[in-house]
């Protein structure tokens, strides 16, 4: 299945083959390094060719899905394991930035899975807990 990102919110008709689009939610096969694994993602599907279309919302409500199936084929810690380990050693999203860098943001990105931790703080924070 091809992915396209449209910034529409909804289509009327499909703009590859011009049939009716309708939205609702379909497992899509994600792929990385050779693993797979099967999601349920809202998006726009068009009824003639297949073609689906996703925007920025209907990405949001999988990214951490996505994000963690990528951490875990990495053997790194994922989104909520992060947050767990933060809460456990009591610190903020922001303090934890500071202290171990990437900034105030940072621990934020990481737990709502839009940018993945280093090895390297990944084996800090496994020592850690």
């Amino acid at each position: 299945m091809s992915v396209k990102k449209n910034i529409a919110t909804d289509l009327e008709s499909c703009p590859v083959c011009g049939e009716n689009i309708i939205r609702e939610c379909r497992d899509i096969l994600l792929s990385y390094k050779d693993n797979e694994v099967t999601i349920e993602q809202p998006g726009q599907y068009c009824i003639g060719c297949g073609e689906s279309f996703f925007n920025s919302s209907d990405l949001a409500v999988t990214r951490k899905l996505r994000a963690d199936f990528q951490r875990e084929v990495d053997h790194l810690l994922k989104s909520d394991e992060i947050k767990e380990i933060r809460k456990k050693i009591n610190l903020s999203q922001k303090k934890a930035g500071s202290i171990f860098g990437g900034g105030p943001m940072a621990f934020s990105k990481y737990e709502r899975g839009i940018v993945k931790q280093t090895r390297s703080l990944d084996v800090l924070m496994r020592l850690i807990s």
